[in-house]
């Protein structure tokens, strides 16, 4: 060269070299790009399975809850009514208590007592079965309540 610059031959050998060199290097390439995809695949999944498994206990958790506020619902209704029939038999027996007032003097004194004892004992009867069927009730919702714990 006339300038003073070397040139640089290369050679049939270290072209050869260099497109070996180059195939090794991207067969090196592919396979980390396999690996990494075959990495990001099992990564992906993992973490699919985990949120999936998040997503199903919480699930179960909400059910639970739900499953618990519907039991208490029912089971405030079922003390509303037995609390609505304690305050029927409450208000009926004040009304056969005053209507015992007002019976007539006509009544022998024996027969008004007898009347008054007979009516007495039915009121009674009625009073306590009412009781029984609400504490039954009661106990009924106790036991559920001991079973969903």
């Amino acid at each position: 060269m006339e300038d003073g610059t070397e040139v640089e031959k290369l050679t049939f050998k270290d072209v050869n070299g260099l497109v070996g060199r180059n195939v090794q290097l991207r067969r090196l390439m592919h396979s980390l790009s396999i690996k990494h995809d075959q990495i990001d695949a099992e990564l992906k999944e993992k973490f699919e399975m985990e949120l999936q498994k998040h997503i199903d206990e919480e699930s179960s958790k909400v059910a639970s809850v739900l499953e618990r506020s519907e039991e208490q619902g029912r089971m405030i209704e079922s003390l509303h009514d037995s609390v609505a029939l304690c305050k029927r038999l409450y208000e009926e027996e004040l009304k056969s208590r005053a209507s015992y007032s007002r019976l007539p003097e006509t009544f022998p004194e024996d027969g008004r007592k007898d009347l008054i004892l007979l009516s007495e004992g039915s009121q009674q009867e009625a009073t306590k079965k009412a009781l029984e069927q609400a504490s039954e009730q009661v106990r009924n919702l106790e036991d559920d309540l001991a079973k969903s714990r």
